[in-house]
Parts: structure tokens; sequence; C-alpha cells
């Protein structure tokens, strides 16, 4: 209700940071989609409170990750990219988030981009 304080004060970085929550896809609908939101203030009436909202969704059947690339690799199924392409678009670490597919060397030392993500080695 709205006279139920926070538990604790959120200072310093802290009151820049992010919270990312999983949101079950069982619990939304086709169509419109309602969400609520409580805030709640500490007992000293800090009055700064500030609120920001990011809902992201992905299918995770075509794109594991959720970073964006789809995934495809399946011979027959193209998936194309968000540009349109259907080459040179497959997620290069289909099981760890890499949007960027950052790719800056194999495993050795100097050596050239070798198609698997950094975030897969």
């Amino acid at each position: 209700d709205a006279y139920t304080f926070a538990d604790s004060a959120v200072d310093g970085p802290d009151e820049s940071a992010y919270l990312s929550i999983a949101l079950d896809p069982a619990a939304l609908v086709v169509g419109t989609n309602t969400l609520a939101v409580e805030l709640h203030n500490f007992p000293d009436f800090n009055w700064d409170m500030g609120f920001e909202l990011f809902l992201e969704g992905c299918d995770e059947e075509t794109d594991t990750d959720c970073d964006g690339i789809p995934d495809d690799g399946a011979p027959g199924e193209d998936v194309p990219c968000a540009t349109g392409q259907f080459e040179g678009c497959d997620d290069n670490c289909p099981f760890a988030p890499n949007p960027g597919q950052e790719d800056n060397a194999g495993l050795g030392v100097g050596s050239a981009p070798d198609g698997i993500g950094d975030a897969c080695q």
C-alpha cells in the first residue's frame, strides 16, 4: 500500500544501477499487456526517486541467448538478420549473449578471428 516504506535506502552508485528481472512469457498475452509497478520510499522522505522500464523479448527458438543475433546454423532454415541478409549473420556464440559478435582472435595471442565469438572462448 502507499504507506509501506522500503526496507532500506539505496545510495551512491546503486542509485543508478539497473535491475534486470526475467518475466515468464506465459504471463503475457497476445495483444496489450499492462505492467504494474510500485515504488516505495525509505522513511527519510527523500523524494528524489526515479524509475525507468525497458521490456525486451526474444524468440528463444531462433535466438537461444536472446542477444538479437539469430542462431540459425540449421541447413534449409535460414533466418534473416535484422538487416535482411541471409549470409554471414549466424550467431558466432549462440549460448552466451554477445550482440556485437566480438571475435577479436582465436585462442592464440595475435591469431586471426576464428569465427567463434570471444564470449565462447
